[in-house]
């Protein structure tokens, strides 16, 4: 059986479903999209509900440290550990993603999003997973082809083994 890429994504759709992470609406799509994939007019409330102790200040200068963050290991380090942040000699801790109580993190999705890079390319990503409206993973998925069977040294198998070789299970 051979697995075309829309067949994939639409399954992993499925699959993301089951395990409750919702579709993103209200995303601006089209050939003249936003420059990122960052969900803003949300962004703001989930963040504030993950962090109810914090006052606004704190938070939106924790979300913009993050989004203006140049190095990806940086930015990965902030949402996996937070951010302390200092105000008028205050430093308290800002969170991205509450890892101590998961049901209270938003997880979504949006399939086939239309970005602009830094660099002005057209980017069209077959799936982007978010956590709190920041985009975490990013999706390509390929179905086997013969242009895309060949390694470098080797060859690798297109049928339904592989695909079971590399399936992902999530915890629920």
């Amino acid at each position: 059986m051979v697995l075309k890429e829309k067949e994939i994504v639409n399954d992993f759709l499925v699959k993301l479903q089951e395990w409750d992470w919702n579709r993103l609406e209200g995303i601006q799509t089209g050939r003249d999209k936003t420059d990122g994939a960052i969900y803003e007019s949300e962004l703001f409330k989930q963040i504030r509900k993950i962090n109810p102790s914090l006052n606004d200040s704190y938070i939106m200068k924790g979300i913009e440290e993050l989004l203006n963050s140049q190095d990806h290991k940086i930015a990965f380090n902030y949402l996996r550990n937070g951010l302390k942040i200092n105000i008028q000699g205050e430093s308290k801790q800002v969170n991205f993603i509450d890892f101590n109580n998961p049901q209270k993190n938003k997880f979504s999705y949006f399939p086939w999003l239309n970005i602009r890079s830094r660099h002005g390319k057209l980017l069209e990503p077959d799936l982007i997973l978010f956590i709190n409206y920041l985009p975490v993973v990013v999706f390509e998925f390929k179905g086997p082809s013969p242009s895309r069977n060949k390694l470098k040294g080797g060859s690798i198998s297109t049928n339904k083994g592989l695909w079971n070789r590399i399936t992902v299970s999530l915890p629920s």
